[in-house]
């Protein structure tokens, strides 16, 4: 009876959770800016690109702050070595937030003039960033690849995005 019962405690630590800080960070501003499509009235809908920069910036600084509180000991492993945190992590991390960063200040304007949905590019982006980031610091051959197919999946929607153009519908399907 006693060999039935598992111990869950000990599946994620604190400790690994604390090494994908950014990704968290990135996902939970990407449902929320979901939710802020829906919500916000059109006129209104540059928030949530100013909302999506600021989840940018906010994990930034927590990549910032991770990479000053392990300068010494680096790299640490996490999730049963499926994530490995080391320079080239973070320094692949912070270019994946610059570039996202940029692309969704670029694309504000843009995205006026197509008069296309707002929330649903800057979470696509945002969710684009998070399977970068994961392919940075991922260690096991399954973490990669998952990482890779949430990247390509997520690309693949934002080729498709402007569905009134023939031109990005046929990128689409090729």
């Amino acid at each position: 009876m006693f060999l039935l019962q598992a111990n869950t405690t000990s599946l994620i630590n604190v400790s690994d959770l604390q090494l994908i800080v950014p990704e968290l960070i990135l996902t939970a501003c990407a449902c929320v800016a979901l939710v802020m499509e829906v919500i916000l009235p059109y006129r209104k809908s540059k928030l949530t690109a100013y909302f999506s920069l600021a989840g940018i910036a906010l994990a930034f600084i927590s990549l910032v702050v991770q990479w000053f509180f392990t300068r010494g000991s680096l790299p640490f492993d996490g999730f049963y070595g499926m994530v490995r945190i080391d320079g080239f992590a973070l320094l692949f991390k912070a270019i994946f937030l610059v570039a996202a960063g940029l692309a969704i200040g670029i694309s504000t304007r843009y995205l006026d003039i197509e008069g296309e949905q707002h929330g649903e590019y800057y979470a696509l982006v945002l969710v684009a960033t998070v399977g970068m980031m994961f392919i940075a610091c991922g260690y096991d051959l399954i973490s990669l690849y998952i990482s890779l197919e949430l990247m390509a999946l997520t690309f693949y929607v934002l080729v498709a995005f402007t569905k009134r153009e023939k031109r990005s519908n046929e990128a689409a399907m090729k």
